[in-house]
């Protein structure tokens, strides 16, 4: 493979500061990493962005940032919404009945 072949990923992120023109970002894996993207520019502190990103195929080390759209607010739900969503899933247990003879 030669050297300086990138790869493009989707991902998602959220600005969590600009100093000067370095934007640090916190990567959906809670990884942070320093950036200098224009892109990000539009973004405030804590806002959460999709965009795509190129990076350096062998080592992932961040190249440049694309088509950055920024994303609505999301909250935390609490215990019991999550129980409540858990609890609304459908399970194998509502599945019919049927054996291989069947089919």
């Amino acid at each position: 493979m030669a050297r300086g072949e990138t790869i493009e990923v989707r991902q998602i992120g959220k600005l969590v500061q600009v100093k000067g023109n370095v934007a640090i970002v916190e990567w959906e894996d809670r990884e942070q990493e320093e950036v200098r993207a224009p892109a990000l520019a539009k973004c405030k502190s804590g806002q959460e962005f999709e965009a795509m990103v190129t990076r350096d195929r062998e080592t992932y080390r961040f190249k440049s940032l694309d088509c950055c759209q920024l994303l609505e607010p999301t909250r935390e739900i609490t215990e019991s919404e999550s129980d409540e969503l858990w609890r609304s899933l459908q399970t194998t247990a509502n599945l019919p009945s049927s054996s291989w003879d069947e089919l």
